[in-house]
């Protein structure tokens, strides 16, 4: 089955640090909210300029991605586009429903458009980067580090739902980033040993 597990993001977001030109944000008004059904969860995907291709959403639960699919009519596990061989520009709202019976938990919604009709599990593929918001839903004050109440986190100061500022997130994905890098170097000076090997015999 064509599915995308969550481990799967975390070496595409390491991946991604490789070019972090990102063409759109996510954006919402708030990323803590409640789950008794009196607040919505809401975002968009703001496109700073015109980008063709085919956009993924999709969403973090229970250590899977949900992708929303159709325009975000439905929500499937299988990888599917939000929006095929378009091009996008400007704000375009993704999805607006209420939190009520949501369980509690974190749900980081990712974003990556790529070339039409590629794979998105290839990062050559993407076409601007990828970027991310993280919603903390009907969690304690103590764990969402919203004190003050305005629907972030307090040490959010670029208000996509991460605790960390910006650099020590940035500093995060290059060292993911540079530990892949030593990983591929290690396969690689394996295989030409291999090689050699094979060559003497």
């Amino acid at each position: 089955m064509n599915l995308f597990k969550l481990k799967s993001v975390a070496v595409a977001i390491g991946l991604s640090a490789l070019s972090n030109l990102a063409l759109a944000d996510i954006s919402t008004s708030k990323a803590v909210l409640g789950n008794d059904g009196s607040e919505r969860l809401a975002a968009s995907a703001d496109f700073t300029a015109a980008v063709e291709g085919d956009l993924y959403i999709a969403i973090g639960v229970e250590e899977k991605l949900l992708f929303l699919a159709n325009g975000g009519n439905s929500l499937t596990e299988r990888i599917s586009p939000f929006a095929a061989n378009q091009v996008y520009i400007g704000s375009i709202p993704l999805f607006n429903f209420s939190t009520a019976g949501i369980p509690a938990g974190r749900y980081p919604v990712y974003k990556i458009v790529t070339r039409t009709g590629t794979d998105p599990l290839n990062f050559t593929n993407w076409v601007g980067g990828l970027t991310s918001v993280n919603f903390m839903v009907g969690l304690p004050v103590a764990h969402s580090g919203d004190f003050d109440g305005d629907g972030f986190a307090d040490s959010d100061l670029d208000q996509d739902g991460y605790y960390m500022m910006t650099l020590i997130k940035m500093g995060f994905m290059m060292m993911t980033m540079i530990k892949m890098v030593i990983m591929m170097m290690i396969m690689i000076k394996m295989v030409g040993v291999i090689q050699t090997e094979v060559w003497y015999q």
